[in-house]
């Protein structure tokens, strides 16, 4: 017996968990069922994107580039490292069963902020 392949995965990209959450939300309320709905966190081992403790925000107090130390008083902790920012690390996935629920997913989906990878890639070039 034959095997047929199941569709790729509509995925989407959110900077936040609220928005993802919300892209998900929605989904539900169109009627999609929730098993078919997965959601990931991705964590990265080089840290957030900003307020990262190794490599903080590089600004300064006199609006230059930092000297050999990234710390004291030219570059002020509280400014630079106390705030992470991760983005992008907010993963939705709907595995659409048929043309019709693909359809309706994409529609929803539109509607919210999350960024579609093989798009960004396509346009990309």
């Amino acid at each position: 017996m034959a095997h047929t392949p199941l569709p790729e995965p509509l995925l989407r990209s959110f900077g936040t968990l609220d928005e993802m959450m919300a892209a998900r939300q929605a989904l539900l309320a169109a009627g999609l069922p929730a098993d078919r709905i997965e959601t990931r966190v991705i964590q990265d081992e080089a840290g957030p994107v900003e307020g990262n403790f190794l490599v903080g925000n590089g600004r300064t107090t006199h609006g230059g580039p930092p000297g050999a130390v990234l710390a004291g008083p030219e570059v002020p902790y509280e400014e630079n490292f106390s705030r992470t920012v991760t983005r992008g690390g907010h993963l939705l996935l709907v595995h659409a069963v048929g043309a019709a629920q693909r359809d309706q997913a994409q529609q929803v989906l539109a509607s919210h902020p999350g960024v579609d990878p093989a798009a960004a890639a396509a346009a990309a070039g």
